[in-house]
Order: C-alpha cells, then structure tokens, then sequence
C-alpha cells in the first residue's frame, strides 16, 4: 500500500500482477475486474505492466518516511 503522500503513480486503477513460468513461457500480465479476469501477454501489454510495477517501486520508496 502507498501513502497518499507518495503522490501520482502509474498504476492509479486496478491492482495487477506479473506471472512468470517456466524459462521457455512467456510471461502474463494478470488483472482482475468485477466483469472479468483479463490475461495480457502482448509485448505492448507487458511494457505496459512492466512499466508500472517498477514507478510504484520507485514511488514507494521515495516517499516521506514515518
């Protein structure tokens, strides 16, 4: 969870995951809606999610400390 002193972030919507397999499967972008669960594996899609995760890694970590 972020503070809300940690400002904007990329992922402002729904929650996601990252799954990796096996070396020789592709990694899947995971989200899950009220409507739906959506599977994302297109390159486009991964950046998308890749991009992401780490800005709120960055974002978490250069927020104010308690």
């Amino acid at each position: 969870m972020l503070r809300f002193e940690a400002g904007a972030h990329l992922a402002d919507g729904n929650g996601f995951a990252l799954l990796a397999f096996e070396p020789d499967d592709p990694p899947l972008g995971y989200i899950e809606t009220l409507a739906a669960e959506l599977f994302l594996k297109s390159s486009r899609d991964m950046a998308r999610l890749s991009t992401a995760y780490v800005n709120l890694g960055t974002v978490a970590m250069s927020g104010p400390s308690r």
